[in-house]
């Protein structure tokens, strides 16, 4: 449930916000998993590791804000933060458990639950919501893509079950929060799109903190 919740406010802040100050705000979500993680699950950061979570964080932000974009459209701090803001309390909370159960269930069957249950929620308020929504034609015309979306998520999220499972939230979350690299080098390479200085700064800072926390 707190996944699904998590996934609902992240889309309403983007269908309403400013996308590069929502990307940025959703980080909020791995401070919070590793404050829960520090206080209730006893995890410690070695002294390499502190400013390697930090790099990290910070090249993440960097990245994932656009700031030409945002000082020629402007945007309202007020638009959309509030929805991030409950999705990352939602994602930090569901991340910190998965974490435990991880370690106690296995990662494959917890993955598997979440994704049952999400998906029957899902199913469920679409019809109590709109039906119609569910099954329109713009979602049967890219169903193919949909559903590669669909596997890559289950995909990425059973990984990071798997890293739970052998390692700590406050290292594997932080990490896995650096998907952001993956997609501005994916949308350079194939979409030919131009990154600015301070993205380009962002992606090398999230490199060195990735590599520095191996330590």
């Amino acid at each position: 449930m707190l996944y699904t919740a998590g996934y609902l406010f992240f889309y309403k802040a983007f269908e309403i916000g400013n996308v590069s100050v929502v990307s940025a705000t959703i980080n909020l979500n791995t401070v919070i998993a590793i404050m829960l993680a520090y206080v209730f699950l006893g995890q410690r950061l070695t002294g390499l590791q502190i400013p390697a979570i930090i790099l990290v964080l910070l090249g993440i932000t960097f990245v994932s804000i656009n700031f030409n974009d945002l000082h020629k459209n402007g945007f309202s701090l007020l638009v959309g933060v509030k929805e991030v803001i409950i999705a990352s309390f939602a994602f930090g909370i569901f991340w910190t458990l998965s974490d435990v159960l991880s370690e106690n269930v296995g990662w494959i069957p917890l993955t598997l639950f979440i994704k049952i249950i999400s998906i029957g929620l899902m199913v469920g308020l679409s019809f109590i919501g709109n039906k119609e929504k569910l099954f329109e034609s713009n979602v049967k015309k890219f169903w193919l893509v949909i559903s590669l979306v669909g596997i890559l998520e289950a995909l990425a999220m059973a990984s990071v079950n798997f890293g739970l499972s052998v390692g700590d939230l406050v290292i594997v979350n932080p990490i896995a929060s650096a998907l952001s690299i993956v997609t501005i080098s994916m949308a350079v390479i194939f979409l030919k799109e131009k990154i600015s200085k301070t993205q380009a700064i962002g992606i090398f800072m999230t490199i060195g903190g990735i590599i520095l926390s191996a330590f």
